[in-house]
């Protein structure tokens, strides 16, 4: 489970594990949203733009609008791809959770924005997974509720947090959490430690 604020990136990181699960080791990947309109929109201005189109070599492995059902039979399914290196195969999958998932068999799944997601549907992509020796799901999005659905799970968990070394100040810190004093404005152009620090307020500068 993984919380974060807005445009932290989480959406992307996901896809591009997805690319990396269908693509390279070829196991079977679900990424359910709460709606069609949202997965319309990640499809097309995310995961075709960030993660294919950027790895031309893909466009060479797949096919779209194919699936598998649990039987193994391959159906045509819009939101659905297929990738081959022409000895194993793997599928990916983009559907909207106002309507429970069937018939597909999964390895991996990503769930966005979770607590958007309705309850009673999110047991139906775990039962997609049964049959793999994987069964690995992932959470994502922005947690609504304090101390209740992801935001519970959060708190549960490892609770990992990425740290980044600064190569100025050798501190590690957390991008998100202490931004934007993170940044230090160069006013010659060139860092130096006494440059001023962002603030929420001012300091901002597109052309600095």
């Amino acid at each position: 489970t993984v919380g974060g604020g807005a445009q932290w990136g989480k959406t992307v990181l996901v896809l591009n594990f997805q690319g990396f699960a269908t693509f390279i080791v070829f196991i079977n990947f679900g990424y359910y949203t709460p709606d069609q309109e949202l997965l319309a929109k990640i499809v097309d201005t995310k995961f075709r733009p960030d993660v294919i189109d950027q790895q031309p070599w893909m466009a060479g492995m797949i096919s779209i609008g194919k699936s598998e059902n649990a039987s193994g039979k391959t159906v045509n399914r819009k939101n659905s791809y297929q990738a081959s290196d022409g000895d194993r195969k793997a599928f990916g999958h983009f559907c909207g959770m106002q309507k429970p998932p069937t018939t597909i068999s999964l390895d991996a799944a990503a769930l966005d924005e979770v607590d958007d997601i309705p309850r009673k549907n999110i047991g139906y992509v775990d039962g997609r997974m049964t049959g793999s020796p994987l069964r690995l799901r992932f959470e994502i999005g922005t947690q609504r509720i304090a101390g209740a659905g992801q935001n519970q799970r959060v708190e549960a968990g490892s609770f990992f947090r990425r740290l980044y070394e600064c190569p100025g100040c050798g501190a590690d810190w957390n991008l998100e959490e202490n931004f934007p004093r993170i940044v230090r404005r160069a006013l010659t152009g060139t860092p130096k430690k006494f440059d001023l620090i962002l603030t929420a307020e001012a300091g901002h500068d597109r052309d600095a």
